[in-house]
């Protein structure tokens, strides 16, 4: 009786905000700068698990309420965020979790010549299940810290710092909490306003404080990787734009064998046809469990900021993801878009240098497939400073494993509405 109940709770928190949006009184009294929002949402999810056979489907309600601040101060810019959302399982109770997000962007400059991001942000709730093979509830929370720096050695060069610390924590499976220190080095000759060619030089070193069981033996699966090879940005016209990274990845371990010696990168093209439509294709090798790429099923694309958050802590060992995506946008009318996303991603997983005649951790090592297809209608509808945007997603994929028991396809339809005062 208490799941119907909700379920009508959350439909009429829809039609509320319909209510809502013809009140502009209250938004009045707000900044700006402050923008606060509550939302609802209900999605429909035909295998839950990702699970080859006997497939369990589930009703999954949100709501939330959140805020976004931005801040301009001089020349500095503060940009911050809160979150906050009840998830509640229709049949799966035992899943039911709060989730939170929040984090703080400053993008500072102090004089002419030094200028770059500072960031931290949180993220606590349960991961999807698309590489969990347990079905329990396992709240995750991740911490990061980004900071980079820009600085100018001639008018035609300028010297680029990165630094991003990543702690992640899983209350159940503890083996795989890690703690990530990457930082990097970049050298770039400015060939336009907008355009370079540079040089990159990285590290990363993951640590594992809870060692984990492999053929009976208690390892740690800590490694130190290291890159360097060349990165790129070019705009040939105002309206398309390339992001290269190409780089040399030696990834190694520093107990259990999978080493990786590899050429890794990414080629990312955006063109804008017109003011109402656009088109980002990306292609990508990467190591997928860098704490700065795209998780699983995301598409790869050239987003290293602080909160993309990649998924594939599931994993404690070497994961290689090779795929092509196509993200289309298209304003409707003035107040509908449409955006859609076609990927296919290939992930080796857990091999010993990619080679698949040396298998090691045999019974973990498996390689996949993945297709994806998602297509999403927004429509937003803005009154004075308020408004109400309303988000239908039709979502499917499809896993092949070379391991017959990792296979899945999975539908999703979700309905999303959001008032912002």
């Amino acid at each position: 009786m208490m799941k119907v109940v909700s379920q009508w709770c959350l439909l009429g928190g829809f039609g509320g905000m319909f209510c809502l949006a013809s009140l502009d009184a209250g938004a009045a009294l707000l900044p700006d700068s402050i923008k606060p929002y509550v939302q609802a949402e209900l999605n429909r999810d035909n295998n839950l698990f990702r699970k080859a056979s006997n497939e369990q489907s589930d009703t999954i309600s949100v709501i939330g309420a959140g805020v976004n601040v931005n801040l301009e101060l001089g020349r500095q810019t503060i940009r911050s965020y809160a979150d906050f959302s009840y998830e509640r399982y229709n049949t799966f109770d035992y899943l039911d979790n709060v989730a939170k997000n929040a984090g703080v962007f400053w993008n500072w400059r102090a004089g002419r010549n030094w200028w770059g991001l500072l960031a931290y942000n949180f993220e606590q709730g349960q991961p999807s299940f698309n590489q969990i093979t347990s079905i329990e509830k396992d709240t995750r929370t991740d911490n990061r810290l980004m900071f980079n720096l820009f600085t100018p050695i001639t008018p035609d060069w300028r010297l680029k710092f990165d630094l991003l610390y990543k702690q992640l924590e899983l209350d159940k499976a503890i083996e795989r909490d890690r703690d990530t220190t990457s930082f990097g080095f970049e050298t770039q000759y400015l060939t336009g306003s907008k355009s370079y060619l540079g040089l990159r030089v990285g590290r990363n070193v993951t640590e594992f404080p809870n060692r984990e069981t492999i053929d009976t033996r208690r390892v740690s699966n800590s490694y130190d990787e290291n890159e360097y090879g060349v990165v790129a940005r070019w705009e040939p016209t105002g309206r398309s734009s390339f992001a290269v990274k190409l780089v040399r990845t030696v990834r190694q371990f520093n107990e259990i064998p999978g080493d990786f010696f590899g050429t890794t990168g990414r080629v990312q093209y955006r063109w804008k046809g017109s003011s109402k439509w656009n088109v980002t294709a990306s292609l990508w090798r990467q190591d997928d469990s860098l704490p700065t790429t795209q998780g699983d099923e995301a598409g790869g694309g050239d987003d290293d900021s602080p909160n993309s958050t990649g998924r594939n802590e599931e994993f404690s060992g070497f994961v290689l993801t090779s795929g092509v995506s196509v993200r289309p946008m298209w304003r409707m009318t003035s107040k509908i878009r449409a955006i859609g996303e076609l990927t296919y991603m290939n992930k080796d997983i857990n091999r010993d240098d990619n080679r698949d005649i040396n298998r090691q951790r045999s019974n973990q090592a498996r390689e996949d497939k993945i297709r994806k297809i998602s297509i999403a209608f927004i429509y937003g509808a803005k009154f004075i400073k308020n408004g109400v945007d309303l988000t239908l997603k039709y979502e499917t994929s499809t896993r092949d494993s070379d391991l017959l028991d990792y296979d899945y396809q999975y539908q999703l339809v979700s309905l999303k509405g959001m008032f912002k005062f």
